[in-house]
């Protein structure tokens, strides 16, 4: 099992929710929480920051779990890494999406979870830009949507918001949730239950992706399926990104 943190200046980013979801996940594999839990702890984080100068900085840190002490580590159930160079995180304004040529089945709920397996994306992201995509779209065999590697996908129609399902399979982001709770409060309506097609995406008004670590990053193509209809982000992505990452 792994989280994957924003460092942002000396703090954790959402830390408290990160912190439930690994502990669904490791409920799932059959890992005690006490076991890693433990492990994690101010100290540790503040040492392994001080040896890669990220103070006054954003980094992309990974937590990991194990069902069995990590190697080099007596005891220890979990591991900290700076995912990265020790640099601030620089994230593309707007991204292109390739399609994965991987098929998910609609009945894996391990995708509902964040197992090392995922680290797989990283592979299909290399390959993905290579072609010059920054990202990579999984779809099921029913030719539902899913997710992006490591993020979740959303597409606006008609000034409401929608979002693939858990069943598609994909994860319970951290900004999923946010981003569906500030829709409500500005009066947008917002979907997070419907399958999201192909002939979906073709008739959209924008796309984006969320996560913790990119925020909300509008989607100008997706290979072979869709394209901005302008070169201007709507105002309603403007204000979901100001007051879900506020």
């Amino acid at each position: 099992m792994y989280e994957t943190l924003l460092w942002d200046s000396g703090k954790i980013r959402n830390w408290p929710e990160h912190r439930d979801r690994l502990a669904v996940g490791c409920s799932y594999v059959g890992i005690k929480p006490a076991e890693w839990l433990k492990m994690f702890n101010s100290e540790r984080l503040e040492t392994l920051l001080q040896k890669n100068g990220l103070h006054e900085t954003r980094a992309r840190i990974r937590l990991m779990v194990f069902a069995k002490p990590f190697v080099g580590e007596t005891n220890s159930y979990s591991h900290l890494a700076v995912a990265g160079p020790a640099a601030p995180l620089e994230i593309a304004p707007c991204f292109t999406c390739a399609v994965s040529s991987s098929i998910r089945a609609s009945d894996d709920v391990s995708y509902n979870h964040k197992l090392l397996g995922r680290l797989q994306a990283d592979q299909d992201l290399r390959i993905a830009g290579a072609r010059g995509y920054n990202d990579v779209l999984y779809f099921n065999e029913t030719g539902e949507v899913c997710e992006a590697s490591y993020s979740n996908f959303w597409l606006i129609k008609d000034n409401s918001v929608h979002t693939s399902p858990f069943t598609a399979p994909c994860l319970p982001g951290i900004i999923r949730d946010k981003i569906l709770a500030v829709a409500t409060e500005i009066g947008c309506a917002a979907y997070a239950n419907d399958p999201i097609t192909r002939d979906r995406i073709i008739s959209a008004d924008e796309i984006f992706l969320s996560s913790s670590i990119r925020g909300l990053c509008r989607v100008t193509a997706v290979d072979g399926i869709w394209s901005a209809k302008s070169n201007i982000e709507s105002s309603l992505l403007s204000d979901l990104r100001l007051l879900a990452m506020g």
